[in-house]
């Protein structure tokens, strides 16, 4: 295109409120199918594009002479016929521009291959001569010098055909190959000309009639399907005669077969007989042969596609034996159709699908078989695929249907016609241009499997919008985003059209409860809006037509606070990803000014310069329009080189043993780009897959959990931790929780005990607990301590200790987790310091399911005096040794349990009176000089508001003495319980069963008499019974000498 037609359709694409008028013609010899490949291309196209162009842009099928112009059935295009010239084309549109009388801004013309393309080209240049703004755009579904030999005409007539197709891709202003391998054939052509645009590969959509899937026919009897023209001039490259041959070989080879499908006559039903071609020339070279016997020949004229499809799905196995197709819709429509292809190597079929199975290692690929067809007489090579195709024929079925599945989604007719659009710069459908077309419709809401319960959800959250609550009611705004996302990953673009202005609502909604605030919040992690931010940018990505929708959708107050938080702006350059082809074409402008306010905190902000060189790594595009500098951004610089690493070796899990800092990158590119997943640990994915083993799919867009568990499995245990540790460092929060998930995994932990206690390994039990709990606590500690990490810290330890499966010594406990574990609360001495003052909605949710089983357990040694001042007892006095074997009990039993020793730190009295209302339980071990000590700070912590059960003991408490020290009823009532014998157990029964009610107490725990607390649960102190003795050995517990350290606020 040229630069002044560029510009005006940047102008056009980013513009769509200016009054302009567009005009789209579409150009074939006929409409439908009944000629095979390129009209049946042409009439989903035209159908397509009326869908996705917006309001402004009048479309129009331009067909060559007919008896009878067709009829749109749905009114979004219409029908003009011409004389099959150029000039007389120029002169049609002139007149129906005329005829329409909104004049013309801008005409383009979509011509295909030698056809209708030169009368694209013919027009267009009639038309400027007019001062018309024309275009021509070229579409090429063959190379006629890769097979016109095979075909019998003269010679000079095939060099014609080569010799103007050629012109055609050098002259036309935009050009679109059908297919990779096109593109690759004629990249050359565009690259030696001053034209600015390349040659664009589209990939045909889905036929929608093929996307139902239906029951298969389950006849043994073996239906084989063909479609092509079948006459003397092109069989001889579309192979038609050549596969009844090889057809019936494979019947005559399996003719003593035990399998039952080559003994019940089957069928071969070929579309494409010509018109002067009879049933005989077709099976003239069967003449003499029993084939009967085997299977019965349905040579056809080519029909409407509802015909042609039903066949299809009513088939077995598919060939496509071409010498050469440039795409080969036959063979794709039994791709989306879910029936077993044999698929010749010479096609952009099989280009393509080479490389999709290569990028989707999980992709079932058992249901296609690529054969090489260099010698059209090669009769034997395709009769032995039909051979291995029918032989585990079930299975191959099975792949089909699965790939079908995952084809029509992705593929699909509108999402063709955005793509051309875009490349072509026509405006795009927006919201209201869809609701005037469909007035009745509600698509989004009202589309197969969407429950009653998330329409109203989705309502309700729409309503809210339009009252400017979408941010108060976070959750239900997440909801409805959510619900937003998954319209995006439809095939249908009228849905996604109808969500996108759905979206639109609830941007509305939000920057009016930005505006409507006197003090502006942040978008801070431990809000809702956090929440709201990171799914808006989600659902955005999923229905924005474009980038500049997708840039320009998020609310402006929302944007700031998006860019203010480094996970958020790190995945908004993510999102953006999705529109990388665009960066080098019609968004480079807006992709430049995006990026580089995306970057701008880049050298501060080490999370986003790793993010930046992955991204970078994976999408080449990103490089037209951002740039970080090595010098200034050092880690960017080492990642970069790591990125480079892998994709120079492809990664090999050996690698690891050098640099564990790769195993983080490698996971991250795997899932950003199917380039680099060729090697590492996707080698488990694929040898699953050659087995017929459908490995689980990612729960969400980075899971990281299931590549992660895999390669923990293969990883020798010295790797293993080490490369934990790496992951735990990541920017990724994917990356940080699958380490999370890896440090609790039970497996892991089985394993890397059995290698300790093997010798395999040189730390103990306990020490390679603390490096697992190290790597929980940098997982939920990095990039400013992410609110997914913090609740999955808290949702792991519950499952840890609420069902446990491993014996005490294995399991984690909190002192494993110095760091993470201030999310139960905070510890004596942290008051106004606490790194977790304020949580996000859903963690408190976490933290208090926690709380439901766990216990906030505080034991005191007292001080022996209560003077101000008092001085510090020496450190090497013997720190309390019977409190920390109840404490290293109680934290085995998965408590939160913190010591203060007052009498070596005095000052801590009033730290721990102060903090006394974060615990449920707190223990004093008393003796005869701490007895006044003890009285006054229980009573002092009674005093305090919601204070806790007080438990009692130690020798003055054996001693009968604590209890006459009270000297008031204050002191009288203000413990709860006293523990005279077996204080580890004892304690361990109260916490364990909060000592509620009437129930008989073990011996040796005595409850007081004066406590509102006891005598309110109604305890006697006659209620008491003999020990109970324990049906089995306890499980040994060793001391936790962690518990002794000293408070941070005073150490």
């Amino acid at each position: 295109m040229q630069r002044g037609n560029r510009a005006a359709a940047l102008l056009f694409h980013f513009c769509p409120g200016l009054n302009v008028t567009e005009h789209l013609y579409v150009v074939s010899s006929e409409w439908g199918g009944t000629q095979g490949g390129i009209n049946v291309f042409n009439k989903s196209l035209v159908e397509a594009l009326a869908r996705v162009v917006g309001a402004g842009v009048q479309v129009c099928a331009v067909i060559a002479s007919v008896e009878t112009i067709p009829t749109s059935q749905s009114g979004a295009f219409r029908f003009i016929d011409y004389d099959g010239t150029g000039e007389g084309l120029a002169t049609t549109i002139v007149r129906d521009i005329e005829a329409t009388r909104s004049g013309a801004d801008r005409i383009v013309i979509i011509g295909h291959d030698v056809h209708s393309g030169p009368h694209a080209l013919i027009a267009c240049e009639a038309l400027r001569d007019r001062a018309l703004k024309s275009e021509a755009a070229l579409f090429c579904h063959m190379d006629y010098s890769a097979y016109q030999k095979f075909k019998s005409q003269p010679i000079r007539q095939i060099n014609e055909k080569i010799k103007l197709q050629r012109d055609i891709v050098k002259r036309g202003d935009h050009v679109f190959a059908v297919g990779p391998l096109l593109q690759e054939a004629f990249g050359a052509l565009r690259d030696v000309t001053e034209k600015q645009s390349p040659i664009y590969s589209i990939i045909p959509g889905a036929p929608e009639a093929l996307t139902k899937r239906i029951a298969e026919n389950p006849a043994k009897a073996t239906h084989f399907f063909f479609a092509g023209r079948i006459d003397p001039d092109n069989d001889p490259i579309k192979n038609g005669r050549l596969a009844l041959r090889a057809i019936f070989e494979a019947y005559e080879k399996n003719a003593r077969s035990t399998n039952p499908r080559w003994h019940q006559r089957g069928q071969f039903i070929a579309y494409g007989l010509g018109e002067d071609v009879t049933d005989a020339w077709f099976c003239e070279e069967l003449k003499g042969f029993s084939y009967g016997n085997h299977f019965t020949p349905l040579p056809r004229r080519f029909a409407d596609q509802e015909e042609i499809f039903d066949e299809l799905l009513n088939s077995h196995v598919s060939i496509m034996p071409s010498i050469h197709e440039g795409f080969g819709l036959a063979g794709w429509e039994a791709v989306c159709a879910g029936v077993p292809l044999i698929c010749s190597k010479h096609t952009g079929l099989a280009e393509f699908l080479d490389a999709y199975f290569n990028e989707n290692h999980l992709a079932p690929r058992e249901s296609v078989l690529f054969v090489e067809m260099g010698d059209e007489i090669d009769i034997d090579t395709l009769s032995s695929a039909i051979d291995e195709m029918v032989r585990k024929y079930d299975r191959r079925r099975s792949h089909a249907r699965k790939l079908a599945e995952d084809i029509t989604k992705q593929f699909t007719w509108d999402a063709c016609a955005q793509s051309v659009a875009s490349r072509l710069g026509l405006s795009q459908a927006g919201p209201s241009d869809w609701q005037s077309r469909q007035q009745d419709s509600d698509a989004a809401l009202a589309r197969d499997g969407t429950s009653d319960n998330i329409a109203a959800e989705v309502e309700r959250a729409l309503r809210e919008a339009n009252a400017a609550n979408s941010l108060n009611e976070w959750s239900l705004t997440c909801t409805a985003l959510n619900y937003i996302s998954d319209i995006g990953k439809t095939p249908t673009y009228a849905e996604r059209q109808n969500a996108f202005g759905q979206l639109q609502t609830i941007a509305d909604g939000i920057q009016r409860g930005y505006e409507a605030e006197s003090l502006r919040q942040p978008l801070i992690r431990f809000s809702g809006r956090f929440d709201v931010g990171w799914r808006f940018m989600a659902a955005a990505s999923g229905v924005a037509r474009s980038f500049q929708a997708f840039v320009t959708v998020i609310p402006k107050e929302m944007l700031r606070d998006i860019h203010a938080d480094s996970f958020l702006n790190r995945e908004f350059l993510h999102y953006s990803m999705k529109f990388a082809d665009e960066f080098d074409n019609v968004s480079e402008e807006v992709a430049r000014e995006f990026f580089a306010q995306a970057l701008a905190s880049a050298p501060e902000s080490p999370p986003l310069q790793i993010r930046f060189a992955r991204l970078e790594a994976a999408f080449p595009e990103l490089a037209s329009v951002a740039s970080l500098d090595p010098s200034q951004n050092s880690h960017y610089n080492a990642e970069r080189n790591r990125c480079e690493a892998i994709r120079a070796s492809r990664f090999d899990l050996n690698d690891l043993a050098t640099n564990h800092q790769l195993g983080p990158t490698a996971l991250a590119l795997a899932t950003l780009s199917p380039a680099f997943r060729t090697r590492g640990i996707d080698q488990i994915f694929i040898a699953g897959n050659e087995h017929g083993h459908v490995a689980p799919r990612p729960a969400w867009r980075g899971d990281k959990l299931l590549r992660s568990a895999l390669l923990a499995a293969i990883l020798h245990p010295n790797m293993l931790i080490a490369f934990i540790e790496a992951m735990a460092l990541d920017e990724e929060e994917a990356i940080r929780w699958a380490a999370i998930d890896l440090a609790f995994s039970l497996t892991v932990r089985s394993r890397l005990f059995d290698a300790s206690r093997a010798g395999t390994l040189e730390e103990s039990s306990f020490q390679l607990k603390q490096r697992l709990g190290a790597i929980v606590d940098s997982a939920v500690q990095g990039d400013g301590c992410h609110p997914w990490m913090q609740r999955e810290f808290l949702d792991r330890f519950h499952r840890e200790h609420s069902a446990p499966s491993l014996p005490k010594e294995m399991r984690f406990t909190a002192s494993d987790f110095p760091f993470s574990r201030a999310l139960f609360g905070p510890a004596v001495g942290e008051a106004g310091n606490h790194p977790f003052d304020s949580l996000h909605p859903e963690v408190h949710l976490s933290a208090q399911k926690l709380l439901e089983t766990m216990r906030r357990v505080l034991l005191v040694l007292p001080p022996i005096s209560m003077k101000t001042g008092a001085p510090d007892v020496s450190t090497t006095s013997t720190p309390p040794l019977g409190l920390g074997m109840v404490g290293s009990h109680l934290l085995a039993d998965g408590h939160d349990v913190h010591l203060a020793d007052c009498h070596r730190t005095p000052a801590l009295v009033h730290e721990v009176i102060e903090a006394a209302s974060q615990f449920q339980w707190i223990g004093f071990n008393t003796v005869l000089p701490t007895m006044r000590s003890t009285l006054y700070m229980a009573s002092s912590i009674k005093r305090t508001f919601s204070p806790p059960a007080i438990v009692v003991g130690g020798p003055a408490v054996n001693a009968g003495a604590f209890q006459s020290a009270a000297q008031n009823d204050d002191e009288a009532s203000s413990w709860d319980f006293e523990i005279n014998a077996q204080a580890e157990t004892n304690f361990a029964y109260l916490v364990r069963s909060a000592a509620r009610g009437d129930a008989a107490l073990p011996a040796g725990i005595k409850p007081n008499e004066h406590s509102p607390l006891v005598l309110n649960a109604g305890h006697r102190s006659k209620g008491a019974s003999a020990a109970i003795e324990p049906r089995e050995w306890p499980e040994t517990v060793l001391l936790d000498r962690r518990l002794f350290s000293t408070p941070k606020s005073l150490s």
